[in-house]
């Protein structure tokens, strides 16, 4: 079962060519685990924060990395 995807959300996310899934933490994880992705943008911001919530642990060989790209200082 998906215990947190709206049934009408869920029918779209397996029905669909590209569905965003945009969080939270749980959600991520479920998408994940259940297989419900098979393509991910992820955005890495390179500074700390303080959270009690994470984006979950991806296993890395399970995945192919089509494109990285540093956008390098951006601060004015």
């Amino acid at each position: 079962t998906h215990l947190n995807f709206h049934p009408p959300l869920l029918f779209f996310v397996e029905t669909e060519d590209k569905a965003f899934i945009i969080g939270g933490a749980q959600i991520y994880k479920e998408t994940i685990e259940k297989k419900l992705a098979d393509h991910l943008d992820i955005t890495k911001v390179h500074a700390d924060f303080e959270a009690d919530v994470y984006f979950p642990q991806i296993e890395v060989n399970e995945w192919q990395l089509i494109l990285s790209q540093c956008a390098g200082d951006q601060r004015g």
